[in-house]
C-alpha cells in the first residue's frame, strides 16, 4: 500500500483523532470498508492528549498491509512506520488537506430507530445524494461533537453535510449504499475504552530508518 493510499484510508478517521484528542485517553477500535478501492482495514487507535497512534491491519485488493501512523494535532507532519523483510522504515509526510470524497448530499431525515453503541444511545439519520444514500448512527451522549473537526477535513461529503446543517451528534457508524443498494463504504467504531497510554507509544524507535535521510547521506560528497 503506497503512501498516498495510506492517507486516503486514514483521511476519514482523522475526524475521530482530532475529536477524541480534546480530552480522551485510551484505545478506540474501528473497522473501515471501501468497496470502490477494494480495501478493508481494522484500526487500533491509541490516544493521549494531542497525540495519536493508529495501528492499521488490512488488505487492499490481494495485497495485505500493516503500518503505524503517528500524528499530533500540534504538528504539521505525520510519521508512517512500516516493516518489510525485517527492515523497519519511518516516513515523514505532510497531512493532506482534503477528505476522501466530495459527494454533494442534498437532504437528510431522522428515523425513530435507536440503539446502544458502546453504551452510548444513538439515533439513525439518513443523508441522500443523487447516486447514493448514507445511513449514520449518531450519538449526543458521546462527549464529542463535529465542531471539533479541523477545517481541512470539512471537504468530506458526509461530514461537510453535518456542518452545513448543524448536525452536532457524533457519528459512531457510517454506511453508504449506491443507487443499486450495494454497500460501497462503511465505518464503525467497535470499541471505546479509557486507559492509560504510555508516551513510548508515540516515539519512533531507534531501529527505524528514514529512507530520505539515507539517500541524502549517500548523495553527500565525502570529504
Amino acid at each position: 500500500m503506497n503512501i498516498k493510499n495510506i492517507f486516503l484510508a486514514a483521511a476519514v478517521v482523522f475526524f475521530y483523532n482530532n475529536a477524541f484528542a480534546q480530552g480522551f485517553e485510551g484505545i478506540i477500535k474501528m473497522s473501515i470498508y471501501n468497496a470502490e478501492k477494494n480495501d478493508k482495514s481494522e484500526i487500533v487507535w491509541k490516544m493521549k492528549g494531542n497525540k495519536s497512534r493508529l495501528e492499521y491491519v488490512g488488505a487492499s485488493g490481494d495485497k495485505n498491509y500493516n503500518y503505524v501512523l503517528l500524528l499530533s494535532t500540534t504538528e504539521p507532519k505525520a510519521k508512517i512506520l512500516t516493516e518489510t523483510n525485517g527492515q523497519k522504515m519511518v516516513y515523514t509526510v505532510g497531512i493532506p488537506s482534503g477528505g476522501t470524497d466530495n459527494v454533494r448530499y442534498v437532504e437528510h431525515t431522522y428515523t425513530s430507530n435507536n440503539k446502544l453503541i458502546e453504551s452510548y444511545h444513538a439515533e439513525q439519520v439518513t443523508i441522500k445524494a443523487a447516486d447514493r444514500r448514507t445511513t449514520c448512527w449518531v450519538s449526543k451522549d458521546v462527549p464529542l461533537t463535529t465542531d471539533m473537526m479541523p477545517a481541512a477535513l470539512k471537504q468530506n461529503g458526509v461530514l461537510n453535510y453535518f456542518f452545513a446543517h448543524k448536525i452536532n451528534s457524533f457519528p459512531m457508524e457510517i454506511e453508504t449504499l449506491n443507487a443499486e443498494g450495494k454497500v460501497i463504504f462503511s465505518q464503525k467504531v467497535t470499541s471505546v475504552k479509557a486507559a492509560n497510554i504510555s508516551e513510548n507509544e508515540f516515539v519512533v524507535g531507534a531501529d527505524y530508518v528514514d529512507p530520505a535521510k539515507v539517500l541524502k547521506m549517500e548523495a553527500t560528497p565525502q570529504q
